[in-house]
């Protein structure tokens, strides 16, 4: 159970239930990853109890660090999966577009293999980083099920529960994401974070 609230932290706290698709591929590939430095650092979103720490741990990689308020005052080096969510991210460039792509930090589960029997999924939201502004959206969930459901679209997907998982490959994916990136019902529910000063 503390995987699986460690996979939804991000799209409850973030964002609304119908802004989350998830994808079994990622949004990139080598060529496609970008790095911006303006992203480092902490982000919260007005009125939010997490905190969100973006820190470099890689040429062009960054881990995603989510707390909640209280946690945040401790050191985000020493918080167990209890306390933070951690996840791979990756800022990709597509055309003129850039976008975050998110992946949880798999926990160690112990020695029965409950980790092997769980697949973590990518998520990706189109971003505009602003100097001390960070403005995120999402693939709409209730969009994309309406398109597909009037046969309006065609991306390979499986539906789980009552949430769709695309599992089209990242070629696939990046197009499908492109044709759609400027229409405001594919992309519809923005979210602004402000940078936290340090002290």
């Amino acid at each position: 159970m503390r995987f699986i609230r460690i996979l939804v932290i991000f799209a409850t706290a973030l964002f609304t239930a119908s802004c989350f698709v998830t994808s079994i591929h990622p949004l990139y590939t080598e060529k496609d990853l970008a790095f911006v430095p303006e992203l480092l650092g902490t982000w919260k979103v007005e009125e939010e109890e997490n905190i969100y720490t973006f820190k470099q741990s890689g040429e062009n990689a960054y881990e995603l660090i989510i707390t909640g308020q209280e946690s945040s005052k401790k050191s985000i080096e020493i918080l167990d999966y209890d306390e933070a969510g951690r996840y791979e991210a990756h800022l990709v460039k597509l055309g003129k577009f850039l976008f975050l792509d998110i992946y949880p930090q798999v926990p160690d589960m112990g020695e029965y293999g409950l980790d092997i029997h769980l697949v973590p999924v990518h998520s990706f939201y189109r971003i505009w980083i602003e100097k001390d502004v960070l403005r995120l959206v999402c693939l709409d969930h209730d969009w994309l099920e309406e398109m597909i459901d009037g046969n309006k679209v065609n991306i390979a997907h499986v539906r789980v529960e009552d949430r769709i998982v695309l599992t089209a490959p990242t070629g696939e994916l990046q197009n499908f994401v492109l044709k759609y990136v400027e229409d405001s019902e594919a992309f519809s529910d923005f979210s602004k974070l402000n940078r936290q000063k340090q002290n």
